[in-house]
């Protein structure tokens, strides 16, 4: 839910909306990652990098990073092997 909730806010784009969204994609990202989902915490860094990116190009790059290790390093499936394809495939950071 939090995951589409920044989602949702990152869609406005002024900065207040980004910082709304970083705070609710961090606690998408601590709350996937104690359920122990991999796509899931996928999905919330990648909104927590978009959340960065306009003000702090590196915290991003840093977060991506994150992201691909954790795509790279789930159990084989689908959504998590999309992700690292997709991740690889773009990684300008």
């Amino acid at each position: 839910m939090r995951v589409a909730c920044a989602a949702a806010v990152i869609a406005g784009g002024s900065a207040e909306r980004l910082a709304v969204s970083g705070r609710l994609a961090e606690q998408a990202v601590t709350a996937a990652v104690e359920a122990g989902d991999p796509g899931l915490s996928c999905q919330a860094l990648e909104l927590l990098a978009m959340s960065l990116r306009p003000g702090d190009l590196t915290a991003a790059g840093y977060v991506l990073r994150r992201e691909l290790a954790v795509a790279e390093g789930a159990p084989d499936d689908a959504d998590t092997a999309a992700w690292a394809t997709d991740l690889r495939r773009n990684a300008r950071f």
